[in-house]
């Protein structure tokens, strides 16, 4: 690994699927994992819900995993973990306590070892020669151990080299990740950094709908689905026509769709009624003056028929009633 470079990636703990480069760790020969937590990360919280949420990564992947808390000067992991911090690690180191009778099953499918009985001597537990026959026990059983360590704390190096695989936790990226260290570096996802370790390219509106039409300033494009409404609206809208010489028109020209495609429509009523006022008036006022002239006709032929000009028999007087009509209005005052 000496002279392997690093790769690098953002890791959210509370994303249910690990970065695609993760997925070597399902490798049945990869059967111990190091993560080596930087004192930035472990204060803030991040590295244990790191080493968590990839323990249960990997569970769901089919892995069987025993999560173990090394960090014997200053747990945290069983917090984390919402347990206890009972038997552990150092039962385990110092007094020959089985791996498995130490752990408990999690919620995600994965095991976990707290860091167990303090000890005033946290470097002497980490150089104890018995964690050979521990790691060998998990070797043996087909487990994947995650082994969580404080970087950087003084008998780290020699548990290190027992891994197949080293995983740093930081909270920043330095000058010295790529520079033959090799393995994995994991840290909080930021802007600009994609789950996968590439930065992704920026989002545009082309590149999130590639059926939409391109904004050209100047230029509108009429959508589809605009140009087949404002063509249902003609289909079904009738003309307006003038109903009244000092009258406009029924109402005002809507204007089109975006981008003009559907030309003008009127403002009219889809389903106009048989009978509108404006059709009434003109009827009503055609009604009055033809019942006008036929009282003018009526009184005509009355006139007429009662000075003999016309014949209309009861009405028409005849000789001597005539002579006796003339007389009557001679003699009258």
């Amino acid at each position: 690994m000496a002279s392997e470079s690093a790769i690098v990636l953002s890791f959210d703990p509370e994303s249910p699927v690990l970065p695609d480069p993760l997925h070597e760790l399902t490798d049945p020969r990869v059967q111990v994992v190091v993560l080596l937590a930087d004192p930035a990360t472990r204060e803030s919280g991040w590295a244990p819900s790191a080493a968590a949420g990839l323990a249960r990564g990997l569970g769901e992947l089919g892995r069987r995993v025993l999560l173990l808390d090394a960090d014997v000067a200053d747990p945290t992991l069983h917090e984390v973990l919402g347990g206890p911090n009972g038997e552990g690690v150092t039962d385990a180191v110092l007094f020959g306590v089985s791996p498995e009778r130490v752990s408990r099953e999690q919620e995600g499918g994965f095991l976990f070892a707290p860091a167990g009985t303090v000890v005033a001597d946290p470097p002497s537990v980490l150089r104890h020669p018995r964690w050979g026959a521990v790691l060998s026990q998990c070797r043996d059983s087909g487990l994947l151990v995650l082994l969580y360590l404080p970087a950087g704390a003084p008998g780290t190096e020699g548990l290190a080299g027992e891994a197949d695989r080293s995983i740093r936790l930081k909270s920043a990226l330095s000058a010295g990740v790529d520079q033959g260290q090799g393995g994995f570096v994991l840290h909080p996802e930021r802007a600009g950094v994609a789950g996968s370790g590439a930065v992704p390219a920026p989002v545009t509106p082309a590149a999130a709908d590639p059926e939409a039409e391109p904004d050209v300033p100047g230029l509108s494009v009429p959508m589809e689905s605009e140009a087949a409404e404002a063509a249902e609206v003609a289909q079904w809208s009738p003309p307006v026509e003038d109903t009244d010489a000092g009258g406009g028109d029924a109402g005002g020209a809507i204007p089109a769709g975006r981008g003009g495609a559907a030309g003008s429509v009127q403002a009219t009523d889809p389903q106009p009624s048989p009978s509108t006022p404006s059709d009434a008036a003109p009827e009503s006022r055609t009604l009055f003056w033809f019942l006008i002239f036929l009282i003018v006709v009526a009184l005509g032929l009355v006139v007429g028929a009662l000075f003999g000009v016309l014949e209309i028999p009861g009405i028409t007087p005849v000789a001597g009633d005539s002579a006796l009509l003339l007389d009557d209005l001679l003699r009258s005052p």
